[in-house]
Protein backbone atom coordinates (compact mmCIF):
# COMPACT_ATOMS: atom_id res chain seq x y z
CA UNK A 1 0.00 0.00 0.00
CA UNK A 2 1.67 3.55 -0.80
CA UNK A 3 1.85 5.83 1.68
CA UNK A 4 0.04 8.97 0.62
CA UNK A 5 -2.62 6.08 0.63
CA UNK A 6 -2.30 5.09 4.09
CA UNK A 7 -2.04 9.15 5.06
CA UNK A 8 -5.16 9.87 3.37
CA UNK A 9 -6.97 6.69 5.61
CA UNK A 10 -5.44 8.43 8.83
CA UNK A 11 -6.30 11.20 8.21
CA UNK A 12 -10.27 10.18 7.22
CA UNK A 13 -10.16 7.91 10.59
CA UNK A 14 -9.06 10.89 12.39
CA UNK A 15 -12.01 13.03 10.80
CA UNK A 16 -14.35 10.63 11.76
CA UNK A 17 -13.22 10.17 15.47
CA UNK A 18 -13.26 14.30 15.59
CA UNK A 19 -16.55 13.97 14.65
CA UNK A 20 -17.91 11.85 17.06
CA UNK A 21 -15.95 13.43 19.78
CA UNK A 22 -17.18 16.88 19.01
CA UNK A 23 -21.00 15.09 18.96
CA UNK A 24 -20.44 14.03 22.52
CA UNK A 25 -19.44 17.48 23.81
CA UNK A 26 -21.42 19.49 21.05
CA UNK A 27 -23.41 20.47 24.50
CA UNK A 28 -20.57 22.00 26.17
CA UNK A 29 -19.82 24.64 23.64
CA UNK A 30 -20.63 28.09 23.30
CA UNK A 31 -21.82 28.46 19.84
CA UNK A 32 -25.29 28.62 18.23
CA UNK A 33 -27.10 25.31 17.24
CA UNK A 34 -26.97 26.06 13.81
CA UNK A 35 -22.93 26.79 14.20
CA UNK A 36 -22.81 23.64 16.29
CA UNK A 37 -24.58 21.69 13.56
CA UNK A 38 -22.40 22.94 10.84
CA UNK A 39 -19.31 21.75 11.81
CA UNK A 40 -20.88 18.53 12.97
CA UNK A 41 -22.00 17.66 9.67
CA UNK A 42 -18.93 18.86 7.78
CA UNK A 43 -17.49 16.29 10.08
CA UNK A 44 -20.30 13.97 9.41
CA UNK A 45 -19.71 14.21 5.58
CA UNK A 46 -16.29 12.55 5.78
CA UNK A 47 -17.58 9.00 7.32
CA UNK A 48 -16.42 6.39 5.03
CA UNK A 49 -19.43 4.24 6.15
CA UNK A 50 -22.13 7.15 6.16
CA UNK A 51 -23.96 7.87 9.70
CA UNK A 52 -27.22 8.03 11.13
CA UNK A 53 -26.05 11.44 13.08
CA UNK A 54 -26.06 13.26 9.55
CA UNK A 55 -30.10 12.90 9.10
CA UNK A 56 -32.24 15.82 9.90
CA UNK A 57 -33.87 14.05 12.70
CA UNK A 58 -31.01 13.88 14.71
CA UNK A 59 -29.77 17.40 13.61
CA UNK A 60 -33.00 18.87 14.79
CA UNK A 61 -33.25 16.81 18.00
CA UNK A 62 -29.41 17.31 19.44
CA UNK A 63 -28.59 20.90 18.02
CA UNK A 64 -32.40 22.06 18.19
CA UNK A 65 -32.15 23.63 14.58
CA UNK A 66 -35.56 23.46 12.66
CA UNK A 67 -36.12 22.31 8.83
CA UNK A 68 -34.96 26.16 8.09
CA UNK A 69 -32.18 25.72 10.22
CA UNK A 70 -30.94 22.08 8.84
CA UNK A 71 -31.50 23.98 4.89
CA UNK A 72 -29.35 27.41 5.79
CA UNK A 73 -26.88 25.10 7.18
CA UNK A 74 -26.62 22.79 4.48
CA UNK A 75 -26.28 24.91 1.63
CA UNK A 76 -23.75 27.49 3.63
CA UNK A 77 -21.58 23.38 3.59
CA UNK A 78 -22.08 23.38 0.02
CA UNK A 79 -21.44 26.89 -1.29
CA UNK A 80 -18.55 26.92 0.97
CA UNK A 81 -16.91 23.66 -0.06
CA UNK A 82 -17.65 24.26 -3.85
CA UNK A 83 -15.97 27.82 -3.88
CA UNK A 84 -12.93 25.90 -2.00
CA UNK A 85 -12.60 23.18 -4.20
CA UNK A 86 -12.16 25.20 -7.66
CA UNK A 87 -8.74 26.16 -6.38
CA UNK A 88 -7.49 23.42 -3.75
CA UNK A 89 -4.79 21.24 -5.31
CA UNK A 90 -4.08 19.03 -2.60
CA UNK A 91 -5.91 15.87 -3.30
CA UNK A 92 -6.68 14.50 0.00
CA UNK A 93 -8.08 17.94 0.92
CA UNK A 94 -10.37 17.57 -2.20
CA UNK A 95 -11.47 14.44 -1.89
CA UNK A 96 -13.15 15.81 1.89
CA UNK A 97 -14.84 18.99 0.03
CA UNK A 98 -16.44 16.67 -2.47
CA UNK A 99 -17.58 14.25 0.21
CA UNK A 100 -19.28 17.04 2.00
CA UNK A 101 -20.63 18.36 -1.47
CA UNK A 102 -22.31 14.82 -1.93
CA UNK A 103 -23.40 14.56 1.59
CA UNK A 104 -25.14 18.11 1.46
CA UNK A 105 -26.94 16.60 -2.03
CA UNK A 106 -27.72 13.16 -0.43
CA UNK A 107 -29.36 14.29 2.44
CA UNK A 108 -30.66 17.86 1.72
CA UNK A 109 -33.98 16.26 0.76
CA UNK A 110 -35.24 15.43 3.82
CA UNK A 111 -35.63 18.80 4.56
CA UNK A 112 -38.03 19.42 1.09
CA UNK A 113 -39.44 22.52 -0.16
CA UNK A 114 -39.62 24.40 -3.31
CA UNK A 115 -35.91 26.16 -2.94
CA UNK A 116 -34.42 22.59 -2.43
CA UNK A 117 -35.76 21.23 -5.71
CA UNK A 118 -34.61 24.36 -7.80
CA UNK A 119 -31.33 23.72 -6.27
CA UNK A 120 -31.12 20.23 -7.00
CA UNK A 121 -32.40 20.38 -10.56
CA UNK A 122 -29.76 22.92 -11.02
CA UNK A 123 -26.95 20.00 -10.15
CA UNK A 124 -28.75 17.19 -11.88
CA UNK A 125 -29.22 19.56 -15.14
CA UNK A 126 -25.67 21.06 -15.20
CA UNK A 127 -23.42 19.46 -17.57
CA UNK A 128 -20.32 20.59 -15.84
CA UNK A 129 -20.83 18.56 -12.93
CA UNK A 130 -19.30 15.35 -11.82
CA UNK A 131 -21.86 12.72 -13.60
CA UNK A 132 -21.76 10.60 -10.20
CA UNK A 133 -22.88 14.06 -8.39
CA UNK A 134 -25.50 14.92 -11.08
CA UNK A 135 -27.00 11.09 -10.68
CA UNK A 136 -27.41 11.37 -6.98
CA UNK A 137 -29.33 15.03 -7.78
CA UNK A 138 -31.79 12.99 -9.54
CA UNK A 139 -31.71 10.53 -6.95
CA UNK A 140 -32.36 13.31 -4.02
CA UNK A 141 -34.99 15.01 -6.36
CA UNK A 142 -37.10 11.86 -7.51
CA UNK A 143 -37.65 11.27 -3.17
CA UNK A 144 -39.31 14.94 -2.82
CA UNK A 145 -40.70 14.56 -6.12
CA UNK A 146 -44.42 14.63 -6.80
CA UNK A 147 -45.82 12.14 -9.87
CA UNK A 148 -45.42 15.05 -12.55
CA UNK A 149 -41.69 15.99 -11.60
CA UNK A 150 -40.46 12.29 -11.40
CA UNK A 151 -41.98 11.80 -14.89
CA UNK A 152 -40.41 14.91 -16.49
CA UNK A 153 -36.99 14.40 -14.59
CA UNK A 154 -36.44 10.94 -15.75
CA UNK A 155 -37.48 11.53 -19.21
CA UNK A 156 -35.19 14.34 -19.31
CA UNK A 157 -32.13 11.84 -18.30
CA UNK A 158 -33.50 8.79 -19.79
CA UNK A 159 -34.76 9.64 -23.06
CA UNK A 160 -34.95 13.52 -23.96
CA UNK A 161 -31.83 15.68 -25.01
CA UNK A 162 -29.97 15.34 -21.47
CA UNK A 163 -30.46 11.69 -21.99
CA UNK A 164 -27.27 10.60 -19.77
CA UNK A 165 -24.13 8.39 -20.78
CA UNK A 166 -24.36 4.59 -20.18
CA UNK A 167 -23.14 4.47 -16.80
CA UNK A 168 -24.85 7.09 -15.16
CA UNK A 169 -27.76 5.65 -17.06
CA UNK A 170 -27.78 2.74 -14.94
CA UNK A 171 -27.26 4.67 -12.34
CA UNK A 172 -30.51 6.22 -12.35
CA UNK A 173 -31.92 3.30 -13.38
CA UNK A 174 -31.34 2.02 -10.09
CA UNK A 175 -32.35 4.99 -8.41
CA UNK A 176 -35.75 5.02 -10.09
CA UNK A 177 -36.39 1.52 -9.01
CA UNK A 178 -35.64 2.76 -5.30
CA UNK A 179 -37.75 5.29 -5.24
CA UNK A 180 -40.74 3.35 -7.11
CA UNK A 181 -40.01 0.47 -4.13
CA UNK A 182 -39.95 3.40 -1.65
CA UNK A 183 -43.50 5.36 -2.62
CA UNK A 184 -47.21 4.80 -1.58
CA UNK A 185 -47.99 6.85 -4.26
CA UNK A 186 -49.59 5.06 -6.91
CA UNK A 187 -49.27 7.65 -9.41
CA UNK A 188 -45.54 8.09 -8.97
CA UNK A 189 -45.01 4.16 -9.39
CA UNK A 190 -47.28 4.57 -12.57
CA UNK A 191 -44.99 7.23 -13.58
CA UNK A 192 -41.37 5.62 -13.01
CA UNK A 193 -42.61 2.47 -14.58
CA UNK A 194 -44.12 4.32 -17.98
CA UNK A 195 -40.35 6.41 -18.53
CA UNK A 196 -38.78 3.75 -17.67
CA UNK A 197 -40.60 1.10 -20.50
CA UNK A 198 -39.75 4.32 -22.98
CA UNK A 199 -36.51 3.75 -22.07
CA UNK A 200 -36.14 0.24 -22.30
CA UNK A 201 -37.35 0.67 -25.92
CA UNK A 202 -34.49 3.29 -26.99
CA UNK A 203 -32.20 1.76 -24.61
CA UNK A 204 -29.05 0.36 -27.17
CA UNK A 205 -26.70 -1.20 -24.52
CA UNK A 206 -27.73 -4.90 -24.05
CA UNK A 207 -26.17 -4.69 -20.25
CA UNK A 208 -28.25 -1.27 -19.36
CA UNK A 209 -31.22 -2.84 -21.36
CA UNK A 210 -31.03 -6.31 -18.87
CA UNK A 211 -31.10 -3.83 -15.74
CA UNK A 212 -33.87 -1.69 -16.66
CA UNK A 213 -35.87 -4.85 -17.83
CA UNK A 214 -35.61 -6.78 -15.12
CA UNK A 215 -37.03 -3.64 -12.94
CA UNK A 216 -39.90 -3.82 -15.14
CA UNK A 217 -40.82 -7.17 -15.35
CA UNK A 218 -40.66 -7.83 -11.60
CA UNK A 219 -43.14 -4.69 -11.04
CA UNK A 220 -45.67 -4.93 -13.98
CA UNK A 221 -46.87 -8.29 -15.54
CA UNK A 222 -48.39 -6.85 -18.28
CA UNK A 223 -45.06 -5.62 -19.24
CA UNK A 224 -43.51 -8.71 -18.88
CA UNK A 225 -45.90 -10.48 -21.17
CA UNK A 226 -45.69 -8.17 -23.24
CA UNK A 227 -45.23 -8.43 -27.52
CA UNK A 228 -43.42 -5.03 -26.51
CA UNK A 229 -41.24 -6.94 -24.47
CA UNK A 230 -40.22 -9.71 -26.79
CA UNK A 231 -39.51 -7.53 -29.51
CA UNK A 232 -37.07 -5.31 -27.23
CA UNK A 233 -35.50 -9.41 -26.15
CA UNK A 234 -35.50 -10.33 -30.08
CA UNK A 235 -33.73 -7.07 -31.01
CA UNK A 236 -31.05 -7.42 -28.19
CA UNK A 237 -30.68 -11.32 -29.00
CA UNK A 238 -29.16 -10.56 -32.28
CA UNK A 239 -25.96 -8.72 -30.99
CA UNK A 240 -22.82 -9.90 -30.03
CA UNK A 241 -22.47 -11.15 -27.16
CA UNK A 242 -20.93 -9.04 -23.64
CA UNK A 243 -18.49 -9.13 -21.53
CA UNK A 244 -21.11 -9.85 -18.66
CA UNK A 245 -20.98 -13.18 -16.78
CA UNK A 246 -24.96 -13.04 -16.17
CA UNK A 247 -26.42 -10.64 -19.41
CA UNK A 248 -26.51 -13.21 -22.31
CA UNK A 249 -27.87 -15.65 -20.13
CA UNK A 250 -30.14 -13.94 -18.48
CA UNK A 251 -31.59 -12.72 -21.69
CA UNK A 252 -32.04 -15.82 -22.98
CA UNK A 253 -33.65 -17.41 -20.32
CA UNK A 254 -36.55 -14.58 -20.71
CA UNK A 255 -36.62 -14.41 -24.38
CA UNK A 256 -37.35 -18.33 -23.60
CA UNK A 257 -39.44 -17.24 -21.03
CA UNK A 258 -41.97 -14.99 -23.24
CA UNK A 259 -42.13 -16.85 -26.04
CA UNK A 260 -43.82 -19.55 -23.70
CA UNK A 261 -46.80 -17.38 -23.00
CA UNK A 262 -49.69 -18.75 -24.73
CA UNK A 263 -50.96 -14.67 -25.89
CA UNK A 264 -49.06 -12.03 -25.26
CA UNK A 265 -50.28 -8.32 -23.71
CA UNK A 266 -49.92 -5.06 -25.83
CA UNK A 267 -48.34 -2.21 -23.90
CA UNK A 268 -47.68 1.56 -24.86
CA UNK A 269 -44.52 3.17 -24.60
CA UNK A 270 -45.21 6.12 -27.24
CA UNK A 271 -43.24 8.73 -25.38
CA UNK A 272 -46.00 11.26 -26.16
CA UNK A 273 -48.51 8.79 -23.96
CA UNK A 274 -46.20 8.41 -21.24
CA UNK A 275 -45.29 12.08 -21.16
CA UNK A 276 -49.06 12.84 -21.02
CA UNK A 277 -49.22 9.91 -17.74
CA UNK A 278 -51.75 8.06 -20.34
CA UNK A 279 -50.14 4.74 -20.34
CA UNK A 280 -52.72 2.97 -18.45
CA UNK A 281 -51.20 -0.19 -17.74
CA UNK A 282 -48.76 1.71 -15.79
CA UNK A 283 -51.50 1.27 -13.24
CA UNK A 284 -51.94 -2.16 -13.03
CA UNK A 285 -48.58 -3.17 -11.63
CA UNK A 286 -48.40 -7.36 -11.52
CA UNK A 287 -52.17 -7.82 -12.08
CA UNK A 288 -52.30 -10.15 -15.00
CA UNK A 289 -55.86 -11.37 -17.24
CA UNK A 290 -55.96 -14.94 -16.94
CA UNK A 291 -55.32 -15.65 -20.67
CA UNK A 292 -51.97 -14.24 -20.20
CA UNK A 293 -50.38 -17.51 -17.98
CA UNK A 294 -47.83 -19.87 -18.92
CA UNK A 295 -48.69 -22.48 -21.08
CA UNK A 296 -47.87 -25.61 -19.28
CA UNK A 297 -44.35 -27.49 -20.50
CA UNK A 298 -45.10 -30.77 -22.33
CA UNK A 299 -44.56 -33.82 -20.30
CA UNK A 300 -43.42 -36.94 -21.75
CA UNK A 301 -46.76 -38.44 -20.15
CA UNK A 302 -48.25 -35.67 -21.77
CA UNK A 303 -46.65 -36.70 -25.17
CA UNK A 304 -47.63 -40.19 -24.52
CA UNK A 305 -51.25 -39.91 -24.28
CA UNK A 306 -51.40 -37.85 -26.86
CA UNK A 307 -49.98 -40.10 -28.89
CA UNK A 308 -52.13 -42.72 -27.93
CA UNK A 309 -55.39 -40.54 -27.94
CA UNK A 310 -54.45 -39.59 -32.03
CA UNK A 311 -53.79 -43.82 -32.82
CA UNK A 312 -57.54 -44.35 -31.26
CA UNK A 313 -58.74 -41.82 -34.00
CA UNK A 314 -57.04 -43.22 -36.63
CA UNK A 315 -58.26 -46.56 -35.72
CA UNK A 316 -61.65 -45.69 -35.11
CA UNK A 317 -62.07 -44.17 -39.09
CA UNK A 318 -60.47 -46.96 -40.41
CA UNK A 319 -63.20 -48.86 -38.68
CA UNK A 320 -65.81 -46.69 -39.37
CA UNK A 321 -64.48 -46.28 -43.10
CA UNK A 322 -64.41 -50.47 -43.39
CA UNK A 323 -67.61 -50.94 -42.13
CA UNK A 324 -69.25 -49.17 -44.52
CA UNK A 325 -67.67 -50.50 -47.57
CA UNK A 326 -68.67 -53.87 -46.01
CA UNK A 327 -71.71 -52.82 -46.54
CA UNK A 328 -72.07 -51.49 -49.31
CA UNK A 329 -71.20 -54.61 -50.84
CA UNK A 330 -73.46 -56.61 -49.06
CA UNK A 331 -76.34 -54.11 -50.68
CA UNK A 332 -74.48 -54.38 -54.32
CA UNK A 333 -74.73 -58.52 -53.78
CA UNK A 334 -77.90 -59.19 -52.56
Amino acid sequence: MHLWTVIQKVGLLLLIYEGFMFSLFANQASDTGAERAKTHLEREFTAIDGSIMAGSDWLKKNFGVDETGVRAVMMSIYRESSAALINERDEFKRSVLEMRIRGVVNHISEVPNDEVKAFLLGIARNNGEDGFLRAMAVRSYLRIAEAEEAREILLWFLVGEERLSGGDRLLIYTYAEGTHDGTDSLEKRAAILGVLAVAADREEEKIIFMKVDGILAKRNGLYRQSRERLAMLERHALEPPTTNLYTDRDLAAALKEVRGYRDLARIDTNLASVAAGEAGWTRLENTVPEKWTPAPPETPKRRLSAWIAGVAAVAAVVAAVGGLLWYIRRLILS
